[in-house]
Formats: structure tokens, C-alpha cells, sequence
């Protein structure tokens, strides 16, 4: 679990495990934060449930179903702002 509790902090350790588990060089001059990380190809569906289960084991939630289908959970950013939104109970898996 960590610590990260704002969008950024958030943000970048959801980019830095996507990095890491993807092989993305520091140097890629098109991904960013900003990018769709499933129609520019850095995620498939495996690794979708790789960030999936990496979500919830460090941020200590659970990621609702619905959220899998929301265009914030496209880029790195969006993501961020999802677990800060279900982290803070506005978003909530259901039973």
C-alpha cells in the first residue's frame, strides 16, 4: 500500500508501475499521462488486469466495474483521478 494520496502522487505511481510492467522507455516521445493506453497499444487486456489488481493491492480499494468502462480509465491521469474518487468514497464497487 502506499502513501500517495493527491492526483499527481497518485498519478505517478500508476505511471511508474505501468512503465515498469510494460517496458515503456522514459524516452517514448508519445506516451504521456495523457495517453489512451489501450487504443495506442501499452496496455492489452492482460495487463489491464495486471493495473486492475496493482490498483487495488496498493491503494487499498476496489476498483467498481463501472469505472472499467469510463473513458477516464483510458490515461494515466484518469485512472489517478478515479482511485482519488473511489478512495474517497464518491465511487463505490457494488456488492
Amino acid at each position: 500500500m502506499t502513501n500517495a494520496t493527491t492526483p499527481t502522487a497518485i498519478a505517478e505511481t500508476v505511471e511508474a508501475f505501468i512503465r515498469r510492467r510494460f517496458d515503456i522507455a522514459e524516452s517514448d516521445p508519445y506516451f504521456s499521462r495523457q495517453s489512451n493506453l489501450w487504443d495506442e497499444g501499452y496496455v492489452d487486456s492482460l495487463g489491464m488486469t495486471e493495473l486492475i489488481v496493482f490498483l487495488e493491492s496498493t491503494f487499498a480499494i476496489q476498483v467498481p466495474d463501472t469505472v472499467l468502462f469510463s473513458p477516464q480509465f483510458t490515461s494515466i491521469d484518469g485512472i489517478a483521478s478515479l482511485v482519488e474518487q473511489v478512495r474517497d468514497g464518491k465511487l463505490v464497487a457494488s456488492a
